[in-house]
């Protein structure tokens, strides 16, 4: 399953947020367990992820994790953006 990611995942994880997704990828960017909680699409692991929900600091600790591998780590900037295509068009550019 390939799913795409959106701004909002990143502000929400920006803000604090944690997520509740369905199964996919997220691009290899958002982990499973790590980043958010997942809910299968028939809702049967429902009591599950309630659970999680309810937990305050099962929430922060993800939050937390989320904050330090997505937003922290500056993997996802627009800057490293430019970066990367910066070096893209250079190496083309010089082959």
């Amino acid at each position: 399953n390939t799913c795409g990611t959106s701004p909002k995942m990143f502000e929400a994880v920006c803000l604090g947020t944690v997520l509740i997704l369905y199964p996919g990828n997220y691009a290899g960017i958002f982990k499973k367990d790590i980043h958010y909680i997942e809910l299968q699409k028939d809702f049967s692991n429902i009591e599950d992820v309630m659970k999680k929900v309810n937990d305050d600091e099962f929430l922060q600790n993800m939050a937390d994790r989320a904050y330090k591998d997505i937003v922290q780590s500056g993997k996802y900037t627009y800057k490293e953006f430019i970066n990367i295509f910066d070096n893209t068009i250079q190496s083309l550019y010089n082959s």
